[in-house]
């Protein structure tokens, strides 16, 4: 084995070691700290599982690392459009939490361009009131609540499109009581609106994977061209 070989083997255990030793454990703990309880208990159901149907045995590798990454943005993708069960899941695994009567107060949209914390869509900033143990209590929550564009590039019509939607699904929501307030001992509370079965622009998943086939199309189309220009001319030659 000559030295180039021993350099590569060498840098491959070496990578190998960051990887598993260092970079899973610290995307583990993301995975448990930014998601929701239900994400991670699917994802540590169903990774094993996939696995064992796949490659017929488990095995702690990089192998079962990769399956937990596909199924963790899968199942994030789908439960990101599910807030009803957003909503019950969060009731579910926080038995402290209880359901409070309160109504939204205020609320007030605006647009969002794209920056590294968020993506282009219209928000809510919500005001909301309830009463807890014999005190009243108001919350303004900023970006309470998104609706994503799945567009590729929004114009100022786009724009104003999105804030009118959303400001109609707040109104229809507010007069609808299609939300819940729940507060914790602590006097802590969380605002769950819409509680739709199902809510696509309000996933920012969604909304991205669409984008990105919106441009593959585009791409496919544009690339095509001159094989569909080269075609046309073959045809009319002949």
């Amino acid at each position: 084995m000559n030295s180039n070989d021993s350099y590569l083997k060498e840098t491959g255990k070496i990578s190998e070691f960051i990887a598993l030793k260092i970079l899973l454990p610290v995307i583990a703990l993301l995975y448990l700290v930014f998601s929701s309880t239900l994400v991670i208990v699917v994802t540590l159901i169903l990774t094993p599982l996939l696995y064992v149907l796949i490659l017929k045995k488990l095995q702690f590798n990089k192998k079962l690392f990769h399956v937990s990454i596909c199924v963790y943005l899968i199942t994030v993708s789908f439960f990101s459009c599910l807030p009803k069960i957003q909503y019950e899941s969060f009731k579910l695994f926080h038995p402290n939490w209880i359901e409070v009567k309160g109504t939204i107060t205020n609320y007030k949209v605006n647009w969002v361009t794209t920056t590294k914390q968020t993506a282009a869509s219209s928000k809510a900033d919500i005001t909301y009131a309830y009463n807890f143990k014999g005190k009243d209590s108001k919350i303004n929550k900023t970006r309470t609540l998104s609706f994503y564009s799945n567009n590729v590039w929004n114009s100022e019509k786009d724009k104003t499109k999105y804030i009118h939607k959303l400001s109609k699904q707040l109104e229809s929501d507010v007069k609808h009581n299609n939300y819940k307030i729940l507060v914790n001992q602590e006097a802590e509370s969380k605002l769950f609106i819409p509680l739709n079965n199902f809510s696509y622009h309000t996933s920012f998943p969604l909304t991205l994977i669409t984008i990105i086939f919106k441009i593959i199309i585009t791409l496919a189309l544009l690339c095509s061209i001159p094989f569909l220009l080269a075609y046309i001319v073959s045809y009319f030659k002949n």
